[in-house]
């Protein structure tokens, strides 16, 4: 009991978790212009490192602003053709002396190269994205008309203002749920629909539970 027994050493190895997003996670000033972030478990007292087996790394893609003219290293690469893998109709030059992309390129990323299946998926995914960002701007966009009409149906300042604030808080909120309703029917697990809305998890489950 003194010595730290072997048996106990169950050699666990790390867990990688790779979230890839087009809004920030990380809003600081030292984070703007830093589009991979590896997080790992951390101990507060001491701010030290506790363990190294769980590890997230944020891929922002909305921080991943080079041109093609600028990309020079494989993390260039990567993060270009992450960002620009639906609409990218050549490599960039620097890219075509790399046979991964070159590969990845006419495998996965060229429309014309899809068979029947993933051209099926390949237009689902892209109504998929189109619908929840209709959600969102139509879902705002009503709810801030509406409060800015009960704020003229009052004829004072002080009622504009209130429904203003009410319609748009409303509008957020609704476009939230369907945001929400969205990742659901795609697959997207709870705890990741919780990390692109920052809510916790249990909120999401609220907004599930309430459908």
């Amino acid at each position: 009991k003194d010595e730290p027994s072997e048996k106990w050493d169950y050699k666990l190895n790390p867990v990688y978790e790779i979230i890839i997003t087009d809004a920030p996670v990380f809003h600081d000033e030292e984070s703007k212009d830093v589009p991979v972030e590896w997080v790992q478990l951390m101990r507060l007292h001491g701010n030290v490192p506790f363990s190294d087996k769980v590890n997230l790394i944020f891929v922002d893609l909305s921080k991943a602003n080079k041109t093609a003219e600028d990309l020079k290293t494989v993390l260039d690469f990567w993060l270009y053709t992450f960002k620009h893998a639906g609409h990218l109709l050549a490599l960039p030059e620097q890219m075509m002396n790399n046979s991964t992309f070159v590969k990845l390129y006419n495998k996965l990323l060229r429309v014309d190269n899809l068979n029947q299946k993933d051209m099926k998926a390949y237009k689902k995914s892209v109504l998929d994205l189109e619908t929840m960002r209709t959600y969102l701007d139509d879902g705002q966009e009503r709810a801030e008309a509406r409060g800015i009409a009960i704020g003229e149906a009052r004829g004072v300042a002080i009622g504009e203002a209130i429904g203003e604030a009410r319609g748009e808080s409303r509008g957020e909120a609704n476009a939230l749920t369907a945001f929400v309703f969205s990742c659901a029917a795609m697959g997207i697990s709870i705890k990741d629909i919780a990390i692109l809305t920052k809510l916790s998890v249990e909120q999401v489950k609220a907004i599930l539970q309430n459908r």
